[in-house]
Protein backbone atom coordinates (compact mmCIF):
# COMPACT_ATOMS: atom_id res chain seq x y z
CA UNK A 1 0.00 0.00 0.00
CA UNK A 2 1.11 2.70 -1.07
CA UNK A 3 0.60 6.77 0.16
CA UNK A 4 -0.06 8.88 -2.46
CA UNK A 5 1.49 12.26 -2.02
CA UNK A 6 4.03 11.17 0.45
CA UNK A 7 8.12 11.12 0.96
CA UNK A 8 7.12 7.83 2.25
CA UNK A 9 6.53 5.19 0.31
CA UNK A 10 5.64 2.23 2.28
CA UNK A 11 2.53 2.10 5.35
CA UNK A 12 3.97 -0.73 7.26
CA UNK A 13 7.70 0.65 6.76
CA UNK A 14 6.59 4.31 7.81
CA UNK A 15 4.59 2.74 11.02
CA UNK A 16 7.90 1.44 12.60
CA UNK A 17 10.10 3.88 11.64
CA UNK A 18 7.62 6.51 13.20
CA UNK A 19 7.36 4.05 16.32
CA UNK A 20 11.23 3.94 16.65
CA UNK A 21 11.85 7.55 16.36
CA UNK A 22 9.03 8.47 18.43
CA UNK A 23 9.92 6.73 21.20
CA UNK A 24 13.26 7.53 20.58
CA UNK A 25 12.72 11.48 20.86
CA UNK A 26 9.89 11.48 23.54
CA UNK A 27 9.55 8.18 25.19
CA UNK A 28 12.84 6.87 26.33
CA UNK A 29 13.24 10.85 28.34
CA UNK A 30 10.67 9.56 30.99
CA UNK A 31 13.22 7.01 32.03
CA UNK A 32 15.30 7.57 34.70
CA UNK A 33 18.71 5.76 33.47
CA UNK A 34 21.62 7.08 31.54
CA UNK A 35 22.04 4.41 29.44
CA UNK A 36 19.20 5.44 26.77
CA UNK A 37 19.18 8.10 23.84
CA UNK A 38 17.39 10.65 24.66
CA UNK A 39 20.48 10.69 27.21
CA UNK A 40 22.70 10.45 25.27
CA UNK A 41 25.31 13.14 23.49
CA UNK A 42 23.08 12.60 19.88
CA UNK A 43 19.28 12.29 21.60
CA UNK A 44 19.81 14.86 24.06
CA UNK A 45 16.63 17.76 23.48
CA UNK A 46 19.32 20.52 24.73
CA UNK A 47 22.40 20.11 22.86
CA UNK A 48 22.08 16.40 20.59
CA UNK A 49 22.13 16.06 17.14
CA UNK A 50 20.57 19.49 15.06
CA UNK A 51 21.92 19.39 11.57
CA UNK A 52 20.76 22.43 9.89
CA UNK A 53 17.05 22.93 8.71
CA UNK A 54 18.22 23.04 5.65
CA UNK A 55 19.70 19.98 5.49
CA UNK A 56 17.55 17.98 7.75
CA UNK A 57 14.09 16.74 5.74
CA UNK A 58 11.56 17.87 8.23
CA UNK A 59 9.18 15.48 9.74
CA UNK A 60 5.41 15.33 8.55
CA UNK A 61 3.63 18.15 10.18
CA UNK A 62 5.84 18.78 12.77
CA UNK A 63 9.54 20.42 13.20
CA UNK A 64 12.57 18.19 12.97
CA UNK A 65 13.54 18.63 16.79
CA UNK A 66 17.68 18.63 18.63
CA UNK A 67 18.14 14.70 18.60
CA UNK A 68 15.77 13.68 16.45
CA UNK A 69 16.92 10.49 15.26
CA UNK A 70 16.28 12.20 11.20
CA UNK A 71 19.43 14.16 12.06
CA UNK A 72 21.50 11.33 11.27
CA UNK A 73 19.04 8.72 9.57
CA UNK A 74 17.55 10.26 7.11
CA UNK A 75 14.48 8.45 6.99
CA UNK A 76 12.04 10.59 4.69
CA UNK A 77 14.00 10.92 2.02
CA UNK A 78 12.42 8.86 -0.66
CA UNK A 79 15.42 7.95 -2.12
CA UNK A 80 17.15 6.50 0.99
CA UNK A 81 13.92 5.13 2.25
CA UNK A 82 13.76 2.87 -0.87
CA UNK A 83 16.68 1.85 -1.41
CA UNK A 84 18.85 2.46 1.80
CA UNK A 85 21.52 4.34 -0.23
CA UNK A 86 24.05 5.07 2.19
CA UNK A 87 23.13 2.02 4.71
CA UNK A 88 21.51 2.12 7.87
CA UNK A 89 19.42 5.01 6.41
CA UNK A 90 22.69 7.35 7.19
CA UNK A 91 22.18 10.72 5.22
CA UNK A 92 25.67 10.98 3.92
CA UNK A 93 27.70 7.63 2.62
CA UNK A 94 28.73 5.25 6.23
CA UNK A 95 32.41 4.36 5.02
CA UNK A 96 33.27 2.74 8.20
CA UNK A 97 36.56 2.14 7.71
CA UNK A 98 38.22 5.21 6.70
CA UNK A 99 40.45 7.44 8.37
CA UNK A 100 39.36 10.46 6.23
CA UNK A 101 35.92 10.60 4.87
CA UNK A 102 33.89 8.55 7.52
CA UNK A 103 30.44 9.42 8.66
CA UNK A 104 30.83 10.72 12.25
CA UNK A 105 33.07 13.41 10.32
CA UNK A 106 30.18 14.42 8.77
CA UNK A 107 29.98 16.90 11.96
CA UNK A 108 33.11 15.97 14.22
CA UNK A 109 35.38 17.96 11.95
CA UNK A 110 36.04 21.98 12.04
CA UNK A 111 34.50 22.32 8.13
CA UNK A 112 31.40 21.06 8.69
CA UNK A 113 28.30 22.95 7.38
CA UNK A 114 25.71 20.73 9.16
CA UNK A 115 26.83 20.31 12.89
CA UNK A 116 30.06 21.58 13.86
CA UNK A 117 31.25 19.66 16.88
CA UNK A 118 34.23 20.89 18.55
CA UNK A 119 36.40 18.06 20.47
CA UNK A 120 39.64 18.99 21.74
CA UNK A 121 42.07 16.01 22.31
CA UNK A 122 42.14 14.69 26.07
CA UNK A 123 45.29 16.39 27.10
CA UNK A 124 43.41 19.73 26.20
CA UNK A 125 40.28 19.20 27.53
CA UNK A 126 41.12 16.77 30.80
CA UNK A 127 44.73 18.04 31.04
CA UNK A 128 44.62 21.34 30.11
CA UNK A 129 46.99 21.42 27.62
CA UNK A 130 47.19 23.52 24.11
CA UNK A 131 45.08 22.01 21.78
CA UNK A 132 46.57 19.82 19.20
CA UNK A 133 43.07 18.99 17.25
CA UNK A 134 40.18 20.75 17.73
CA UNK A 135 37.61 17.77 16.22
CA UNK A 136 38.46 13.91 15.89
CA UNK A 137 38.19 14.09 12.39
CA UNK A 138 42.03 16.38 12.39
CA UNK A 139 42.86 13.82 15.85
CA UNK A 140 42.91 11.56 13.25
CA UNK A 141 44.79 12.44 10.99
CA UNK A 142 48.10 12.71 13.02
CA UNK A 143 49.96 9.03 11.66
CA UNK A 144 47.44 8.54 8.59
CA UNK A 145 48.29 4.97 7.39
CA UNK A 146 51.85 4.21 5.77
CA UNK A 147 53.75 7.83 7.08
CA UNK A 148 56.44 8.41 9.23
CA UNK A 149 56.34 7.65 12.57
CA UNK A 150 57.96 11.48 13.46
CA UNK A 151 54.84 12.32 11.72
CA UNK A 152 52.77 11.41 14.61
CA UNK A 153 49.93 8.80 15.58
CA UNK A 154 46.34 7.57 15.08
CA UNK A 155 44.61 4.42 15.68
CA UNK A 156 44.02 2.78 12.38
CA UNK A 157 40.35 2.88 11.76
CA UNK A 158 40.72 -0.01 9.63
CA UNK A 159 42.64 -2.44 11.12
CA UNK A 160 40.37 -1.57 14.47
CA UNK A 161 37.48 -2.46 12.86
CA UNK A 162 38.64 -5.49 11.04
CA UNK A 163 40.49 -7.00 14.27
CA UNK A 164 37.17 -6.55 15.98
CA UNK A 165 34.74 -8.13 13.32
CA UNK A 166 33.69 -12.00 13.86
CA UNK A 167 35.53 -12.08 17.02
CA UNK A 168 33.34 -14.01 19.45
CA UNK A 169 33.46 -11.37 22.27
CA UNK A 170 31.40 -8.72 19.97
CA UNK A 171 29.69 -10.43 16.96
CA UNK A 172 27.62 -7.24 16.39
CA UNK A 173 30.74 -6.07 14.61
CA UNK A 174 30.38 -6.60 10.69
CA UNK A 175 32.12 -5.33 7.82
CA UNK A 176 29.59 -2.34 7.63
CA UNK A 177 30.19 -1.35 11.57
CA UNK A 178 31.36 1.99 11.57
CA UNK A 179 34.69 1.83 13.41
CA UNK A 180 34.04 4.80 15.52
CA UNK A 181 31.30 2.74 16.82
CA UNK A 182 33.51 -0.39 17.88
CA UNK A 183 34.33 2.40 21.01
CA UNK A 184 31.17 4.64 21.27
CA UNK A 185 27.95 3.73 21.24
CA UNK A 186 26.02 6.27 19.43
CA UNK A 187 22.79 6.06 20.95
CA UNK A 188 24.22 6.04 24.65
CA UNK A 189 27.16 7.90 24.50
CA UNK A 190 27.18 10.74 27.14
CA UNK A 191 28.60 14.26 26.56
CA UNK A 192 31.08 14.46 29.09
CA UNK A 193 33.50 17.37 28.12
CA UNK A 194 31.59 19.81 29.98
CA UNK A 195 32.46 22.83 32.79
CA UNK A 196 32.04 21.82 35.80
CA UNK A 197 33.12 17.57 35.08
CA UNK A 198 30.21 15.59 35.47
CA UNK A 199 31.66 12.06 36.90
CA UNK A 200 28.66 10.12 35.95
CA UNK A 201 28.67 10.62 32.70
CA UNK A 202 30.80 8.92 29.97
CA UNK A 203 31.92 8.56 26.03
CA UNK A 204 33.21 5.09 25.85
CA UNK A 205 31.55 1.43 25.63
CA UNK A 206 32.80 -1.86 26.02
CA UNK A 207 33.00 -4.04 22.65
CA UNK A 208 31.80 -7.06 25.26
CA UNK A 209 29.35 -4.57 26.79
CA UNK A 210 28.09 -2.57 24.24
CA UNK A 211 24.90 -1.73 25.20
CA UNK A 212 25.61 0.37 28.12
CA UNK A 213 27.99 3.57 28.71
CA UNK A 214 31.47 2.32 30.48
CA UNK A 215 32.49 4.36 33.53
CA UNK A 216 29.95 5.98 34.60
CA UNK A 217 29.24 3.72 37.83
CA UNK A 218 31.03 4.14 40.64
CA UNK A 219 32.44 0.42 39.94
CA UNK A 220 33.90 1.59 36.66
CA UNK A 221 36.16 4.21 37.94
CA UNK A 222 39.89 4.07 38.29
CA UNK A 223 39.85 3.80 42.37
CA UNK A 224 37.86 0.51 41.91
CA UNK A 225 40.38 -0.88 39.66
CA UNK A 226 42.97 0.04 41.90
CA UNK A 227 43.88 2.09 45.21
CA UNK A 228 47.39 2.67 44.25
CA UNK A 229 46.03 5.64 41.50
CA UNK A 230 47.28 8.98 41.82
CA UNK A 231 45.90 11.87 39.26
CA UNK A 232 48.59 13.70 37.85
CA UNK A 233 48.16 17.33 37.78
CA UNK A 234 46.78 19.61 34.97
CA UNK A 235 48.71 22.02 33.50
CA UNK A 236 49.87 25.14 34.59
CA UNK A 237 48.53 24.24 38.09
CA UNK A 238 48.17 22.17 41.55
CA UNK A 239 44.56 20.72 40.64
CA UNK A 240 43.85 17.28 39.34
CA UNK A 241 42.79 15.54 36.23
CA UNK A 242 40.28 15.00 35.08
CA UNK A 243 38.27 17.64 36.71
CA UNK A 244 40.30 20.35 37.62
CA UNK A 245 39.66 19.98 41.14
CA UNK A 246 40.82 18.53 44.87
CA UNK A 247 39.76 15.40 43.48
CA UNK A 248 43.12 12.81 42.95
CA UNK A 249 41.91 9.02 43.44
CA UNK A 250 40.52 8.63 40.38
CA UNK A 251 36.79 8.45 41.93
CA UNK A 252 36.02 10.72 39.04
CA UNK A 253 37.94 8.58 36.52
CA UNK A 254 36.40 6.06 33.91
CA UNK A 255 38.51 2.61 34.00
CA UNK A 256 40.60 3.19 31.66
CA UNK A 257 42.78 -0.04 31.73
CA UNK A 258 39.41 -2.12 31.71
CA UNK A 259 38.38 -0.44 29.32
CA UNK A 260 41.80 -0.72 26.43
CA UNK A 261 42.06 -4.10 28.17
CA UNK A 262 39.15 -5.30 26.85
CA UNK A 263 40.00 -7.56 24.19
CA UNK A 264 42.22 -5.68 22.43
CA UNK A 265 45.43 -4.65 24.27
CA UNK A 266 45.29 -7.67 26.18
CA UNK A 267 46.75 -9.59 23.33
CA UNK A 268 49.14 -9.69 21.01
CA UNK A 269 47.60 -9.12 17.91
CA UNK A 270 50.34 -10.61 15.46
CA UNK A 271 48.41 -10.68 12.20
CA UNK A 272 47.28 -6.41 12.48
CA UNK A 273 50.48 -4.81 11.83
CA UNK A 274 50.46 -1.32 12.62
CA UNK A 275 50.80 1.87 10.15
CA UNK A 276 54.54 1.47 11.13
CA UNK A 277 55.37 -2.04 10.25
CA UNK A 278 55.36 -3.37 13.63
CA UNK A 279 52.93 -5.44 16.19
CA UNK A 280 51.07 -4.31 18.76
CA UNK A 281 52.76 -5.25 21.87
CA UNK A 282 51.05 -6.83 24.69
CA UNK A 283 50.40 -4.74 27.77
CA UNK A 284 50.25 -6.19 30.97
CA UNK A 285 49.22 -3.99 34.11
CA UNK A 286 48.81 -7.40 36.82
CA UNK A 287 50.93 -7.60 39.37
CA UNK A 288 53.27 -9.19 37.29
CA UNK A 289 53.71 -7.12 34.28
CA UNK A 290 54.67 -3.36 33.67
CA UNK A 291 56.04 -1.77 36.41
CA UNK A 292 53.88 1.71 35.50
CA UNK A 293 50.48 -1.21 35.94
CA UNK A 294 50.52 -3.53 38.98
CA UNK A 295 53.74 -4.75 39.68
CA UNK A 296 55.64 -3.30 42.86
CA UNK A 297 57.91 -0.78 42.62
CA UNK A 298 61.84 -0.69 43.57
CA UNK A 299 61.29 2.64 44.62
CA UNK A 300 63.66 5.39 43.26
CA UNK A 301 66.70 5.13 45.07
CA UNK A 302 69.74 7.53 44.49
CA UNK A 303 68.01 9.33 41.75
CA UNK A 304 69.38 5.59 39.79
CA UNK A 305 65.89 4.89 38.50
CA UNK A 306 64.84 8.29 38.36
CA UNK A 307 63.28 10.84 41.28
CA UNK A 308 59.28 11.30 41.02
CA UNK A 309 57.95 14.32 40.56
CA UNK A 310 55.11 15.68 42.64
CA UNK A 311 52.01 14.97 42.82
CA UNK A 312 54.15 11.59 42.81
CA UNK A 313 56.76 10.10 45.78
CA UNK A 314 59.43 8.39 45.67
CA UNK A 315 58.69 5.96 48.07
CA UNK A 316 54.85 5.53 46.38
CA UNK A 317 53.65 2.76 44.38
CA UNK A 318 51.52 3.51 41.47
CA UNK A 319 49.08 2.43 39.30
CA UNK A 320 48.80 5.00 36.19
CA UNK A 321 45.24 5.29 33.52
CA UNK A 322 46.03 4.66 30.31
CA UNK A 323 45.03 7.93 29.55
CA UNK A 324 47.88 9.45 31.82
CA UNK A 325 50.22 8.92 28.79
CA UNK A 326 47.95 8.50 25.52
CA UNK A 327 45.66 10.13 23.83
CA UNK A 328 42.32 7.73 22.54
CA UNK A 329 42.24 9.33 18.80
CA UNK A 330 45.59 10.07 17.40
CA UNK A 331 48.45 12.77 19.08
CA UNK A 332 51.51 14.50 16.85
CA UNK A 333 53.38 12.63 19.14
CA UNK A 334 54.21 8.69 17.99
CA UNK A 335 52.57 6.14 20.16
CA UNK A 336 49.71 8.34 20.75
CA UNK A 337 51.88 9.63 23.95
CA UNK A 338 49.92 13.05 25.03
CA UNK A 339 51.60 16.63 24.38
CA UNK A 340 50.60 17.14 28.19
CA UNK A 341 51.46 15.01 30.58
CA UNK A 342 51.09 15.99 34.82
CA UNK A 343 51.43 19.59 34.66
CA UNK A 344 54.14 19.59 31.69
CA UNK A 345 52.95 21.02 28.52
CA UNK A 346 54.09 21.36 24.77
CA UNK A 347 56.18 18.07 24.73
CA UNK A 348 57.61 17.16 21.75
CA UNK A 349 59.21 13.34 21.20
CA UNK A 350 61.79 14.52 18.36
CA UNK A 351 64.23 12.97 18.66
CA UNK A 352 63.65 11.08 21.71
CA UNK A 353 61.43 10.27 25.00
CA UNK A 354 63.45 12.18 27.27
CA UNK A 355 60.96 15.52 27.35
CA UNK A 356 57.93 13.22 27.75
CA UNK A 357 59.39 10.88 30.89
CA UNK A 358 60.85 14.14 32.42
CA UNK A 359 57.41 15.41 32.99
CA UNK A 360 57.13 12.80 36.10
CA UNK A 361 60.17 11.48 36.76
CA UNK A 362 63.58 13.62 37.57
CA UNK A 363 66.65 11.89 36.11
CA UNK A 364 70.03 12.52 37.08
CA UNK A 365 72.18 12.16 33.76
CA UNK A 366 75.40 12.51 35.47
CA UNK A 367 78.12 9.75 33.95
CA UNK A 368 77.85 7.84 37.29
CA UNK A 369 74.15 7.51 37.45
CA UNK A 370 72.08 7.27 34.28
CA UNK A 371 72.67 7.58 30.64
CA UNK A 372 72.81 11.08 29.05
CA UNK A 373 69.38 12.48 28.07
CA UNK A 374 68.53 10.81 25.17
CA UNK A 375 65.92 7.85 24.47
CA UNK A 376 64.24 6.16 27.64
CA UNK A 377 62.80 3.73 24.84
CA UNK A 378 65.90 2.54 24.05
CA UNK A 379 65.29 0.38 27.38
CA UNK A 380 61.94 1.21 28.81
CA UNK A 381 58.62 0.09 27.50
CA UNK A 382 55.86 -1.96 28.00
CA UNK A 383 57.03 -5.97 28.53
CA UNK A 384 60.53 -4.53 28.20
CA UNK A 385 62.40 -7.14 30.61
CA UNK A 386 66.47 -7.19 31.46
CA UNK A 387 67.69 -9.93 33.45
CA UNK A 388 64.16 -11.76 34.37
CA UNK A 389 63.18 -7.92 35.56
CA UNK A 390 60.74 -5.91 33.88
CA UNK A 391 62.16 -2.14 32.85
CA UNK A 392 59.57 -0.69 32.60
Amino acid sequence: MRVTGSKVQSLVTTTFILVVMITCIFGLRNLSTADMYSDSAHGNPAYGVDRSSAACETWPGEECVTGSCAHCHDTFDPDICESDLNGLMLFAPNNPDSQEDNFCFQCHQSESTLQQVTNHDYGATFGGGTANSTNIKDAFDFGLPNQASTTGSSHNLKKLRNWTKGRSFAPWVTADTNACVICHNPHVVQKNNDSPYDPTRSAISLTSDHGTVWGNDFTEKMDFYTNKYQAPYRSGGTSFEPADDSVQDGSNLPDFVTFCDDKCHSKAIVAARTDHDRDLMVVNWESDGDQHGGRHQPGHRDGKLGELRAPYTDDGDYVLSCTDCHEPHGSPNPFLLRTSVNGKDNIELTPNFFEFCDACHVVDTGPAQHLPAGDCMMCHYHSCWFNAEPTF
